[in-house]
């Protein structure tokens, strides 16, 4: 959810245009040419969800409608890279700046390009994986002082397919996905100072990223000491070795606030679909079960890369945000969006109660 605006004299230390091959061969699919007739269906669609979800959630007041745009899951995947090039501009500056990377040997060169390949294919890999199964996305444009409207995209061709697959109605199909997105629309043009807050975040996160010699040996002796708590049983995650202290508590709080937010997209979507979706329970249901029922291949897939913490993480959010409105009703649920200080810790997540006793 970060804006797709590609940053002037990037670093190149991915192969950008090696990570877009990969990602479109990858997710697969047809190219999806771009209909008028579609992309005014989804705005139409976009506009009925965003205002049903103005009207339940208060957020936003008056914004002018969405604009939606139906991709395909080549263009998908180049979207995201473009947002994954900016967002990784500032650790691009610190590597390029490393006397090795400057070294203009033969050697040095190779594995300069070496390193821009693998981490391309690694990219594209990742996204194209997600590009098979993404429904819908917000894209959330840098904050500014005149910030612009986000796009609400939406990968047509995964669309169709679950559509046929399930034989859901594509009206119905589409404005219950709608509601996803559009909430996150509201949350972000909503709640002034939101966007902010997530992208301060990341530029904390990204500039506590060292890549010095000096960082290179702390990772190492962490990687020792992580080596050492598996052998002896403990219980490990990645993030043990990846992280320092200062950076776990860091996303942590980016942990905790997307899972509010993707909780609440799926609590308000879900509100909603029950008045305003025919068949909605069953679209839950069903792809639910396609999620949790993937290929052992998938599974690895999703265990290695996180996803299934991220999937335990937005439940978690979904059930923070109901408790939360069975406790005060929606006043409950909007104090959330009233400030960064009211947002809930990792902790007060999993415990609504603690948040509440915190807040009142």
């Amino acid at each position: 959810m970060v804006s797709t605006a590609s940053s002037t004299e990037v670093p190149e230390i991915i192969d950008w245009s090696l990570a877009a091959r990969v990602g479109r061969r990858v997710a697969g699919g047809d190219e999806l040419p771009v209909r008028p007739a579609w992309r005014r269906q989804f705005d139409d669609i976009s506009t009925v969800a965003d205002q049903a979800v103005a009207e339940f959630t208060g957020l936003g007041g008056d914004l002018p409608p969405p604009t939606a745009m139906p991709l395909d899951r080549g263009q998908w995947v180049e979207a995201n890279l473009a947002t994954l090039r900016r967002v990784l501009q500032p650790v691009a500056e610190k590597v390029v700046r490393r006397r090795a990377w400057q070294d203009q040997s033969p050697v040095a060169t190779a594995m300069r390009s070496g390193t821009r390949a693998l981490t391309g294919a690694q990219a594209g890999t990742l996204l194209g994986y997600l590009g098979q199964r993404v429904l819908g996305q917000y894209d959330l444009p840098v904050p500014g002082p005149e910030t612009a409207e986000g796009t609400v995209w939406y990968v047509v061709p995964n669309i169709v397919q679950a559509e046929r697959r399930h034989g859901f109605r594509p009206a119905h199909f589409r404005l219950w996905i709608a509601l996803h997105e559009t909430t996150h629309r509201r949350q972000f043009r909503g709640v002034p100072w939101l966007s902010g807050h997530i992208h301060g975040l990341l530029d904390e996160y990204l500039g506590s990223v060292e890549v010095d010699d000096e960082a290179l040996r702390r990772l190492a002796r962490r990687a020792q000491s992580v080596a050492r708590r598996a052998i002896a049983g403990d219980r490990i995650e990645l993030l043990d070795f990846l992280l320092t202290p200062e950076q776990r508590g860091i996303v942590d709080r980016m942990q905790a606030t997307m899972s509010v937010l993707e909780g609440h997209g799926e609590w308000v979507m879900e509100q909603l679909g029950a008045r305003l979706v025919p068949g909605h329970d069953v679209m839950h249901r069903v792809l639910r079960e396609r999620r949790d029922a993937g290929t052992p291949a998938d599974r690895f897939f999703q265990q290695a890369l996180g996803f299934r913490q991220k999937l335990d993480q937005y439940s978690a959010g979904e059930r923070f945000l109901r408790h939360l409105h069975r406790r005060g009703g929606m006043a409950a649920v909007n104090h959330v969006f009233s400030a960064a200080e009211a947002l809930p810790t990792k902790d007060e997540v999993r415990d609504p109660d603690r948040y509440l006793a915190r807040v009142a």
